[in-house]
């Protein structure tokens, strides 16, 4: 059975937060609610409980599929039960967004904050982790429920190449689903910066205001003034603002909503461009506030 820990927050509004967090399942963050309004969809549970993904899931130390050249040597299909259908269907890196998401990590807790931590030479059915990523790297992860919301601090130190995001499925409701934020005129579509189309802006080509009757597969930049990310997932009774920070210029968000899917990944990332070239170190600052209507 996974181990679920809850964290509580009384707010001054009469309001309560919860957060809950299997930590033994990769960190993932299975439920985020102010009082009984939930805003990670539910539906893909089954994702987590397949393949590690769905819910709350992490991004790190590297992201989407490595490159053949950094590959860790294969292991054992068993060892994962999504292993021999990602292999089926031709992936080479199993561990899609990185390992930190299907294995165990180290953690403590009181009742509004978690604190946790994964390194390379930790080991899981045998496997040093630096075996499964191909890579040595120590990852953070820090949370705690405020007044304002769920504030996250995430990093990574790796020696080839690091990056860390959160992968969250915000549960769409209503009919006018949008995401809203001002950002740089381009947009990232599979590493490749390309202007940003006018019928996905609004008042001037900075005001990203994109409509979630479409799919969406694509990177943004914050806006260059300010280096920080604010989104705004807009839906019919509520609205959940992510802030996010970086510190420096190695900073983008991903946008990622099949057609017609119930939710809408929104990704904070420690990269501007997570299929290029990245740094060894990342560290990503977020804040995720629930705003009902």
């Amino acid at each position: 059975m996974t181990k679920i820990i809850t964290l509580k927050k009384k707010c001054s509004n009469g309001k309560t937060l919860y957060a809950s967090y299997a930590p033994e399942k990769g960190m993932n963050l299975i439920s985020y609610k102010q009082d009984k309004l939930e805003i990670i969809d539910q539906s893909t549970t089954q994702e987590f409980e397949q393949r590690c993904a769905g819910l709350g899931a992490l991004i790190g130390p590297h992201f989407y599929h490595l490159k053949d050249e950094d590959l860790p040597p294969p292991i054992d299909e068993n060892l994962f039960p999504h292993i021999a259908k990602e292999r089926a269907k031709g992936n080479r890196d199993v561990f899609s967004h990185g390992i930190a998401r299907y294995v165990p990590w180290n953690y403590t807790h009181d009742e509004t904050s978690i604190s946790a931590r994964i390194s390379s030479i930790d080991s899981y059915e045998g496997y040093l982790l630096s075996a499964l990523e191909g890579s040595n790297f120590v990852m953070t992860y820090e949370a705690t429920l405020k007044e304002e919301g769920l504030d996250i601090n995430l990093s990574v130190k790796s020696e080839k190449h690091g990056i860390v995001g959160l992968h969250y499925y915000y549960a769409l409701q209503g009919n006018d689903a949008r995401v809203r934020s001002v950002v740089e005129n381009v947009y990232n579509e599979m590493g490749e910066f390309k202007p940003l189309p006018d019928e996905w802006t609004e008042n001037d080509i900075n005001h990203l205001n994109f409509d979630l009757h479409q799919e969406a597969d694509y990177g943004f930049l914050p806006f260059s003034q300010s280096n920080q990310a604010t989104i705004i997932l807009e839906n019919e009774t509520y609205d959940v603002k992510i802030q996010s920070n970086t510190g420096n210029e190695e900073h983008s968000w991903q946008l990622w909503h099949p057609y017609e899917s119930s939710f809408a990944c929104i990704e904070p990332l420690s990269a501007k461009n997570p299929r290029g070239t990245i740094p060894k170190d990342g560290f990503l600052n977020v804040k995720i506030s629930i705003h009902e209507k």
